[in-house]
């Protein structure tokens, strides 16, 4: 079945009760994942997440190509046209305010494509690296100036999230590495320039 839109099950915690009886409470799954992201931050893991997703994310495009429903598939194009609209959406918008909206629709695809993988320890794997992961987005799309962006659209050639589901679909492993490759090594530019794809 689809996994859940934003959070995996909150970890049960066993507590212990008078008499040897056992309980089961809900962890705060909320607090654990900001304490996660605050520790990630202070320890300088955010720089590792490119590394981090190049591994994790490319095995669920793997596994989602052998087990992703119709729906799953429909589900993961209509994010990558959401991603490309947000994009294009700069009227009255401040830059912070697309930057935020590019962002969330980005981190909304690749979450997606970990929940499609089927394995609950990858889609939990990217939910506790959520939000370094989200950070990141912002940090390098604000690198992006406001003339590019009103001045730049993404095209078949340069639509890699579009790519990415195309090869989910066709179960092109290799074409699915060399994309997301190129996304990922594109965040080390220093003209912040989007890679030619497809």
């Amino acid at each position: 079945g689809a996994w859940p839109r934003r959070n995996p099950t909150p970890p049960a915690t066993a507590e212990p009760r008078p008499g040897g009886a056992t309980s089961f409470i809900e962890s705060d799954f909320e607090g654990y994942l900001k304490t996660a992201s605050r520790f990630s931050e202070r320890g300088g893991m955010m720089r590792n997440g490119p590394e981090s997703r190049n591994h994790i994310e490319i095995e669920c495009a793997r596994l989602a190509m052998e087990r992703a429903t119709p729906e799953d598939l429909a589900e993961l194009e209509r994010l990558a046209l959401r991603h490309r609209e947000a994009w294009a959406e700069t009227e009255g918008l401040t830059h912070e305010e697309w930057c935020k909206r590019v962002a969330a629709a980005d981190l909304a695809f690749h979450e997606h494509v970990c929940r499609i993988s089927h394995n609950p320890l990858y889609a939990y794997a990217f939910a506790v690296a959520r939000e370094p992961i989200h950070q990141y987005m912002l940090f390098c799309l604000s690198k992006w100036m406001p003339e590019l962006v009103r001045n730049f659209r993404l095209d078949r050639h340069r639509d890699i999230h579009y790519c990415i589901y195309e090869s989910i679909k066709d179960r092109d492993f290799a074409a699915c590495q060399s994309d997301y490759a190129a996304m990922i090594e594109s965040y080390t530019r220093v003209n912040w320039s989007m890679p030619e794809v497809g």
